[in-house]
């Protein structure tokens, strides 16, 4: 009778020993990867307000779902005791009287850009801002 080496089964189980080593480690990374937030934030958004004859004043946050650029305004002027005033008639359409002391007129007016995109002012109650968006309002 011939004898049978172990040194295969051997082998075979460093192998598979190794192998489940390995799975498990990468099981455990990509568990340790997701608890963490990915650098830059992901969830933010990013506001400039641009006054006249001062520094720009920029803020980012969380972004909430279903959050429009007026809240995002709303929020980023809270947190710096920015005075907005404003009103949304019947039919939804905002008004927008003055940030601080800049007052909307005929030949100076706040402009509102959503990713380097002019929107329309009375429409930042309806349109939402996402991950990563940079949000701009600018007197000029």
């Amino acid at each position: 009778m011939k004898k049978v080496s172990n040194s295969s089964s051997n082998s075979d189980q460093s192998l598979l020993l190794a192998g489940s080593s390995f799975l498990i480690l990468l099981v455990l990374a990509m568990i340790g990867l997701q608890s963490q937030p990915p650098v830059g934030s992901a969830s933010t958004a990013t506001m400039i307000f641009s006054f006249s004859g001062s520094k720009d004043r920029v803020f980012s946050g969380h972004v909430m779902e279903k959050m429009t650029v007026l809240e995002a305004v709303l929020a980023s002027a809270q947190g710096d005791s920015i005075r907005v005033v404003y009103r949304v008639d019947d039919k939804n359409n905002l008004s927008l009287s003055s940030i601080n002391n800049d007052l909307n007129l005929k030949d100076h007016r706040w402009s509102f850009y959503l990713n380097r995109a002019l929107i329309n002012t009375q429409d930042i109650n309806k349109i939402y801002v996402k991950t990563g968006d940079l949000v701009e309002a600018k007197y000029q």
